[in-house]
């Protein structure tokens, strides 16, 4: 049966320098220690979806004794960060910077309020991580 994931990568606690190609180096190697005498093989190739767009494309192909190999699993990583960012990046400086700040605005009365009421928290260091981010927000302020 041939499976298909979609790698995004740099969402939450990620690897420095992650790709697609070490996601499924690494997919690799837990099954050769969970199916034992079964061996994959990558192999990798990039396609093109649109002019400017392109993604990597990550195969674990099952080998086998015969002839034929067969793909157990896809991986495709797609580069978002650029089409996310595209309509920000031509904006004005002053027209960016009235943004952040608006956004900064807007997260201050959930910063405080994170700040003083520890229930709202469930993730370890993030009250530290606020902490940071309001001292950095009133020295921004004050100086």
């Amino acid at each position: 049966m041939h499976k298909v994931g979609i790698y995004i990568s740099g969402l939450g606690q990620s690897f420095h320098n992650e790709n697609v190609e070490k996601y499924a180096e690494r997919f690799r190697n837990e099954l050769h220690v969970n199916e034992k005498g079964t061996t994959y093989a990558l192999k990798s190739e990039i396609i093109t979806y649109t002019d400017k767009q392109s993604a990597k494309v990550v195969r674990l192909v099952k080998e086998g004794s015969t002839n034929t190999n067969q793909v157990a699993y896809t991986f495709y990583e797609f580069a978002y960060h650029e089409l996310l960012t595209e309509r920000f990046k031509k904006q004005n400086i002053l027209v960016k910077n009235l943004i952040l700040c608006g956004l900064v605005l807007k997260k201050s009365p959930q910063l405080i309020k994170r700040l003083f009421i520890p229930d709202h928290y469930n993730r370890p260091y993030l009250s530290f991580y606020a902490f940071l981010f309001s001292l950095s927000y009133l020295s921004q302020l004050f100086f």
